[in-house]
């Protein structure tokens, strides 16, 4: 059977399943590789093909490892699949290994940064001819953007998920926003502070009238916003200002220190973050773990009172 044809049968069996997000990203895998791959049958291909397809990926297109083993996982969702629907060797599985990737850890935002990216959110440099200089003007989409940062920092909402945000997912008796396909299509609550409330109450009061089905975050064109154009505010928003790196990525790391800084725990977190493994929330723990152990060192009343 070829490419394209399995790929059928894998999709009605596994899109259900699949977020949005995770479909469209898997599609795109799949579109570049039946090219490269020339729509051969799945059953002839051999590790060598699937290897080769990946090393190509690294050479000759230069993508970064994060990249490459996201091809490789959705590869291997499908090979998985077609070795219990087609009963055919999992080549995958036995001879393809994915690479290796550090991850990175961002430092989390100060909250004087914080304070720059809300000033760049609302603000950007017109040019006042009369005067012949520029001037800060507030910017037309500000209430809707600074709701957006709130979320981020007050929830660590992912910026998928916060863009596949409906308004019937916003209870604003409560505060709570529900996320219905978060990674691995799994549902969690999340609670929402006054001032994220807040801004959010603003944001809903200027926009026209809607249906509980309608996106939370719209365009000014009234159409779902999308990923892209989230890290386009927050990126443009930090340069205006000087802060490097803003993106939502970022603000998810500075709400998950600040959150056990401030006294939350790591089971709390984990639910809050939407992880699956509480190991993934610990390396959040030992960043806490060496602040505190920082500022001990600087702050010792001991130390310092000579005791």
């Amino acid at each position: 059977m070829r490419f394209s044809d399995a790929l059928k049968g894998y999709w009605l069996a596994n899109k259900p399943d699949r977020a949005e997000s995770t479909f469209a990203s898997y599609s795109r895998v799949f579109s570049r590789f039946e090219e490269w791959i020339a729509d051969e049958h799945v059953e002839k291909m051999t590790h060598h093909q699937l290897n080769g397809y990946l090393n190509y990926l690294m050479d000759e297109r230069s993508l970064q490892p994060q990249s490459v083993k996201n091809h490789w996982i959705a590869l291997s969702s499908f090979w998985k699949w077609t070795s219990k629907e087609m009963e055919i060797l999992n080549v995958f599985a036995e001879h393809v290994a994915g690479p290796k990737v550090r991850h990175k850890m961002r430092s989390p935002f100060t909250k004087e940064e914080v304070k720059l990216i809300s000033k760049g959110v609302r603000y950007m440099k017109s040019y006042d001819r009369v005067n012949d200089k520029y001037v800060e003007a507030e910017r037309s989409s500000y209430v809707r953007d600074i709701a957006i940062l709130a979320l981020f920092l007050d929830t660590g909402i992912r910026v998928g998920e916060l863009c596949d945000l409906n308004i019937m997912d916003f209870n604003r008796q409560n505060g709570r926003l529900v996320i219905l396909h978060g990674k691995g299509d799994k549902q969690r609550v999340l609670p929402m502070g006054d001032r994220s409330r807040r801004r959010l109450w603003q944001y809903l009061t200027k926009r026209d009238e809607y249906k509980a089905a309608d996106p939370l975050f719209v365009t000014r064109n009234g159409k779902r916003m999308e990923r892209n154009h989230v890290y386009q505010i927050l990126a443009h928003a930090g340069r205006r200002y000087g802060v490097k790196a803003a993106g939502p990525h970022r603000f998810r790391h500075t709400f998950a220190i600040n959150f056990l800084r401030n006294g939350g725990s790591p089971l709390e977190l984990q639910r809050m973050l939407g992880h699956e493994k509480l190991e993934t929330v610990l390396i959040y723990v030992r960043l806490v773990e060496v602040d505190i152990e920082s500022a001990q060192k600087r702050a010792s009343v001991g130390d310092a009172w000579n005791v």
